[in-house]
């Protein structure tokens, strides 16, 4: 049983992971419709599910605007769903802290999956994190290739 301490820790690596990979992946900085899945949910607290706005904040986070908007998988060949969903739900949507309001709606241009790396559930192992805060702190530069490697970014076409 990972305590939920550990747990924090890993999604907490697990998102700084998502942001080096986004920013470096020039599909996702040029686009701004996705879906998303993942597929690492013991990496997350408690196994949940990220919701839309949770990933919209790290896009945001990645890029530093809102303009992007990350739609769950379940979306897929569902753009008219997609559509229903906005309009009933466009003062949510498109309020601030939903992380998208300069958004377009338009179809997804990418699916986004996130994958373990080989078969490590994280390569983060016990005591790691220390090791990792003293990184991020002292050699940023390879604290960015490293926290890249405990997720493996699947970025394919939508269409």
């Amino acid at each position: 049983m990972i305590s939920v301490s550990r747990q924090c820790e890993i999604l907490w690596f697990k998102v700084l992971s998502l942001v080096e990979h986004f920013k470096t992946d020039n599909r996702i900085k040029e686009s701004t419709a996705f879906l998303f899945e993942d597929r690492t949910l013991d990496m997350n607290a408690n196994n949940r599910y990220y919701r839309e706005f949770e990933i919209n904040g790290i896009m945001k986070c990645a890029f530093g605007n809102d303009t992007r908007f990350v739609a769950n998988i379940y979306f897929d060949n569902k753009f008219e769903e997609l559509k229903e969903y906005f309009e009933r739900n466009k003062e949510t949507i498109y309020h601030p802290l939903y992380n998208c309001s300069n958004y377009k709606l338009q179809r997804s241009q990418y699916k986004i999956y996130v994958n373990h790396v080989e078969k490590q559930i994280s390569r983060i192992p016990p005591g790691g994190t220390l090791k990792l805060i003293r990184m991020k702190i002292f050699n940023p530069k390879k604290f960015k290739k490293q926290i890249k490697e405990i997720i493996k970014l699947e970025v394919i076409p939508a269409y």
